[in-house]
């Protein structure tokens, strides 16, 4: 009888875990997206220094992982790599970071709005940046797609989903989550979307869209980090914040989802943080994207968000 209550217990704290924000599944997410920073083989292999280190140690193994040559773009790639735990029953898709200043300059060329046609009938003008809904349409979704099925059917029906990235990696699975929700493969299952670093991926009516269906979002944001200061959106003079665009107009004004998980202090201290909805200036609209820091960027609770010592000599990103 007790060993079945505890049983019991255990079962229900990891699924309340999975209602509202959870620093200690933040701390573990981090570091499963730093991973994902490392190259493929590397990751495949386990191979990768300290970061395949904390995933053997935590039980993850590596379900898939590939880089793509972007075509046309030189010298630039993007990467995403799948992992399962088992102790957790947790599957996790995970996406790379931008990785040089080549692609930022690529990014910063593609940043303009298009029209979010992956799945059609939608309510409103969903508009998303070109550069992450080309890479993610064009080059990842397709592997996406057939890997993620290919998992549902393999791992236990009550396996928890997890989409997690830091950077470009967060917004294309910002891109990815609402994908898999919209195409019917999460009914039924926890899932979870833990943001690191995020960009603005869609314009106010993507960002509507996306809050109806994936709630359980967290955008963490350390300190003034710059990544979610771009792109800019239309500042509300009048009430800060930003500007949330009539939803059947066809401009492209960036508007983040929900919710926003800022960590106010620089040295993004456990329990130090706010939660904040639809573009509160009182979370990251604190600062203008002329205060952001890079460096905040590149680290999240003292992980180091690219991959630097899969050899233990070796500097990869």
């Amino acid at each position: 009888m007790r060993k079945g209550l505890i049983t019991l217990f255990i079962a229900a704290t990891f699924v309340l875990s999975f209602a509202g924000y959870n620093e200690t599944l933040a701390f573990d997410y981090v570091n499963v997206a730093a991973a994902t920073s490392c190259p493929s083989d590397k990751l495949l292999s386990m191979s990768c220094g300290s970061y395949c280190d904390y995933l053997k140690e935590h039980g993850y193994s590596v379900y898939f992982s590939k880089i793509y040559d972007i075509k046309g773009e030189e010298g630039t790639s993007v990467s995403f790599s799948m992992f399962y735990n088992a102790a957790k029953k947790l599957f996790v898709t995970s996406f790379r970071q931008t990785t040089s200043d080549r692609q930022v300059r690529h990014e910063a060329l593609q940043s303009y709005g298009v029209k979010y046609d992956l799945h059609k009938n939608l309510p409103g003008n969903v508009v998303v940046m070109k550069y992450f809904y080309d890479k993610y349409t064009n080059i990842v979704r397709p592997d996406v797609i057939a890997n993620f099925k290919k998992a549902l059917n393999e791992f236990p029906s009550d396996t928890n989903i997890l989409f997690t990235g830091h950077s470009l990696g967060s917004a294309l699975t910002t891109l990815a989550a609402l994908d898999a929700k919209l195409s019917g493969f999460l009914e039924g299952r926890n899932v979870n979307v833990y943001a690191f670093g995020s960009p603005r991926v869609g314009n106010g009516a993507f960002a509507d869209l996306y809050n109806s269906l994936l709630p359980e979002t967290y955008r963490v944001i350390h300190y003034n980090d710059l990544s979610p200061k771009i792109f800019p959106c239309i500042p509300d003079l009048v009430n800060g914040g930003c500007v949330k665009a009539s939803s059947r107009t066809t401009l492209w004004q960036p508007y983040h989802v929900n919710n926003e998980v800022l960590y106010y202090k620089e040295n993004m201290a456990f329990g130090e943080y706010l939660v904040c909805q639809n573009e509160d200036p009182k979370c990251g609209g604190r600062w203008s994207v002329f205060q952001g820091d890079n460096q905040q960027h590149l680290h999240y609770f003292n992980v180091t968000m690219l991959c630097i010592d899969w050899d233990h000599n070796g500097y990869f990103f």
